[in-house]
């Protein structure tokens, strides 16, 4: 049986993105693969580490970080130089984590994100004799913009540990075409990049329920106040600058020109003073329009709420300036909701394959608001992007992923397996 350690950073009951991974490992023992789950927490002291059984069944282990002085007196430096302050500490409780006799338990080391966590493994198992690793990227440990100061990879060090970290795994799952590019950018030979996305978090509604669904979401969410009746666009996601949340807001008032009960909903959390201040100027920016009553941020939504916000909006919005794949677009999907999506967004690939609404360029509100306008004018069109939707996010199925995943788990392991093996692989393709 294949034993994989499966690494992810924040697995409880408050992160958005625990129920996915969650899910698929709990899809992937049902294929006979023996997986177990590592993540960062558990009480402080550095020689205790915790277990438990996650609702899937699945072992988790709690990874402790220390709090002692010497984490607190190099936190400081770490934060400065490598862009995460916790990073020296992460390094020693891995290191005491994954002991010889611990890594003896496994075939495979599975981690989530290139950094900071596949790089502090890297650092822990320093000259060690390890299991492969497979690397997953999520966008946000690899993408880097000047223009709102996001990303790692902006400073020397992390840059050039992000690429020893692509070198020394064996294979790296991207989440998209455009993180597959990226990763190969940072050197990674293109032989050992693998394309599989992830599963979509809510799983995709049949065709002959959707639009009655639809329609009971919207009548809810009008009758509890927390929507307005006419067209309704909606994003939601963290609150950070690289959403590019403001160019909707510039493209407001074209859009009500022709649809004035146009409205816009924003929903994510804002987790620290740089998200606090991009809200504000979200609103404050609305209010220079005169679209300050068409404008609604909310904090976080529940992870169980999602799929009725989207259903009950026209269009789902990703006018990113940058994401490796951005899966609410798949959530928005999995209910009927086309997507109006920048080109720098990862989803744009999938959009476009499957005609799933509109791909335009970023920092472009005119564009925005004529992609926007065409799918409010034209119900025909908006009706053929709505089932293309719904067919892209079948192809994002919990089942799809864990072929795929298992696929990648096998290529891995196989006999032989060598630098020049290609290992690229399709959306929806299994294996």
């Amino acid at each position: 049986m294949m034993r994989v350690l499966y690494f992810t950073g924040a697995y409880r009951q408050d992160s958005m993105v625990s129920h996915t991974h969650g899910e698929l490992v709990a899809a992937l023992r049902a294929r006979g693969v023996a997986v177990e789950i590592a993540t960062v927490g558990g009480p402080p002291q550095p020689d205790h580490v915790a277990s438990h059984t996650d609702p899937y069944g699945t072992t988790v282990w709690s990874i402790p970080m220390s709090h002692g002085r010497c984490e607190r007196l190099t936190r400081q430096w770490y934060a400065r130089a490598w862009a995460f302050a916790p990073f020296g500490g992460l390094v020693r409780a891995l290191r005491a984590f994954l002991t010889p006799e611990r890594l003896a338990n496994y075939d495979i080391l599975h981690i989530g994100m290139a950094y900071p966590y596949a790089t502090a493994f890297r650092h822990a198992l320093h000259n060690c004799r390890t299991p492969p690793a497979l690397v997953t990227i999520t966008g946000g440990d690899i993408l880097t913009d000047d223009e709102t100061g996001y990303g790692y990879g902006r400073r020397f060090a992390t840059r050039s540990a992000i690429r020893r970290t692509l070198r020394w795994a064996r294979l790296v799952q991207a989440n998209s075409p455009r993180s597959a590019t990226v990763v190969a950018s940072y050197g990674c030979p293109h032989e050992r990049i693998a394309i599989q996305p992830p599963q979509t978090p809510h799983e995709p509604l049949t065709a002959d329920v959707i639009a009655a669904y639809r329609a009971r979401c919207r009548a809810e969410l009008e009758h509890e106040g927390r929507i307005s009746h006419g067209p309704l666009l909606v994003g939601i996601g963290r609150m950070v600058a690289i959403k590019g949340y403001d160019d909707v807001i510039r493209a407001l008032p074209t859009i009500r020109a022709t649809h004035p009960a146009t409205s816009i909903l924003l929903a994510g959390p804002a987790r620290d003073a740089s998200a606090q201040a991009y809200v504000a100027s979200l609103q404050a920016l609305a209010s220079s329009l005169g679209q300050q009553d068409h404008l609604r941020i909310m904090d976080q939504i529940p992870f169980e709420d999602v799929p009725r916000y989207f259903a009950s909006a026209d269009l789902a919005l990703i006018p990113s300036l940058l994401d490796g794949l951005n899966k609410t677009g798949i959530e928005a999907a999995a209910v009927g909701t086309p997507s109006i999506v920048s080109t720098q967004a990862g989803l744009a690939a999938y959009v476009q394959q499957f005609g799933a609404g509109t791909v335009v360029p970023p920092r472009d509100p005119p564009a925005l608001a004529a992609a926007i306008l065409r799918l409010l004018d034209d119900r025909a069109a908006w009706a053929d992007a709505s089932r293309n939707a719904s067919r892209m996010a079948e192809s994002f199925s919990l089942d799809r992923t864990a072929d795929g995943v298992l696929g990648l788990y096998q290529r891995l392991l196989a006999a032989g397996i060598t630098r020049r093996s290609v290992l690229y692989s399709a959306p929806g393709e299994r294996g």
